[in-house]
């Protein structure tokens, strides 16, 4: 759940084993969409060429939360 809401919008889910690795995997088309912490994204945003092909489409509450990022070139009607 996220949010109190179900996961359940997705058609399968799957581990990349880290959050360089789920971005990495966004970027290059292999996954839709990652929860990744706030904190690792600054990092990535910084030093991993793969965050320049990803944009964040929404952001859990204001915390230390988790954005919700995707590939730039998702559909609107995706997101």
């Amino acid at each position: 759940e996220a949010l109190g809401e179900s996961l359940d919008i997705f058609s399968e889910r799957s581990e990349s084993g880290g959050h360089r690795a789920s971005i990495i995997a966004i970027a290059e088309g292999k996954a839709d969409v990652a929860a990744i912490d706030c904190q690792s994204w600054a990092k990535a945003r910084r030093f991993e060429p793969a965050a320049e092909a990803v944009t964040v489409v929404g952001w859990t509450r204001r915390r230390k939360g988790l954005p919700f990022i995707t590939a730039r070139t998702t559909p609107e009607k995706i997101v």
